[in-house]
């Protein structure tokens, strides 16, 4: 039976790791593996995952994997273990699961073979706030689909082709990451970095789609994090562009532009209409005090 590996990587916030680990245990299909990545934590995180949650391998970083780099090292990991027809699964530690979310992974990995699989995001009370991203990769517009929608509006079964995948809630399928590689921990650490491998998939054939049977329950409420606010204040505008956090982190957009084009000329027009588009959101959104 496929088996699926699920990687999650943490720094600190052990309550919202517990809460995390807690939904997955819940699982009504327990034919899984959780591969946590603890970077460096100092909030008693080790100590607290061996003693509560035995079940879970833990794989230690130094403090300076950053996402891409603690995601990386546990599909490294789930590699040596998994076998050929497997999956991996990759989560934040913000996020919370139905009981049947696993058995809906196996359910439309069966219907969609070959292809890596999205979650939808929603927050507690289901209102999606990602329901999967359209890119035109010429002038960077990003739609997305189906936001401020209810989960309830739609039939089991539906799912929407896309451009991008995040990485809370995504399934491949083993193979993947051995035909396309793992993502670019060198230059894409944070903000944005799960969307890059998908892409670099879809190039190389891979079809993506976000699954509206797959839900992942957004838990982080932390509007101090840059990403999750729509107003700003002038003096953010060095965080905005610059904080390695930051989804509009300029160096983070110009290798996501390289990474990801079909042609040099798409990855130098991507790159100048997202950067004037970034630019354009920040200015519009500065509080006038």
């Amino acid at each position: 039976m496929r088996h699926f590996y699920i990687i999650i990587p943490v720094f600190n916030r052990i309550a919202l790791t517990t809460k995390c680990l807690d939904s997955l245990r819940a699982q009504t299909d327990q034919d899984f593996s959780v591969i946590v990545v603890d970077d460096g934590s100092t909030d008693g995180t080790e100590d607290i995952l061996k003693t509560g949650y035995p079940e879970v391998i833990i794989q230690k970083g130094d403090g300076n994997l950053w996402w891409s780099g603690g995601i990386n090292k546990g599909i490294r990991h789930a590699l040596t273990l998994a076998g050929e027809d497997d999956y991996i699964i990759t989560v934040n530690n913000d996020t919370l699961y139905k009981p049947d979310f696993i058995a809906n992974c196996r359910r439309v990995t069966e219907e969609l073979p070959g292809a890596m699989i999205g979650s939808v995001l929603a927050d507690k009370k289901g209102k999606i706030y990602h329901g999967g991203t359209v890119i035109n990769w010429y002038t960077a517009k990003y739609r997305n689909v189906n936001r401020m929608k209810h989960i309830d509006d739609f039939a089991s079964g539906h799912y929407e082709p896309v451009s991008v995948l995040v990485g809370r809630g995504m399934v491949s399928p083993k193979w993947v990451f051995e035909k396309v590689g793992l993502y670019d921990e060198k230059h894409l650490k944070q903000g944005g970095a799960d969307a890059d491998l998908p892409r670099r998939a879809s190039l190389q054939g891979v079809p993506l789609y976000v699954h509206y049977d797959l839900v992942t329950y957004d838990t982080d409420d932390d509007l101090q994090n840059i990403n999750k606010r729509t107003r700003y204040h002038l003096s953010e505008i060095g965080r905005y562009f610059f904080d390695i956090k930051s989804n509009a982190h300029l160096e983070t957009r110009y290798w996501f532009a390289r990474n990801t084009a079909a042609n040099p000329f798409q990855g130098f027009s991507f790159l100048m209409f997202d950067l004037a588009r970034i630019s354009g959101h920040f200015l519009t959104n500065v509080r006038r005090v």
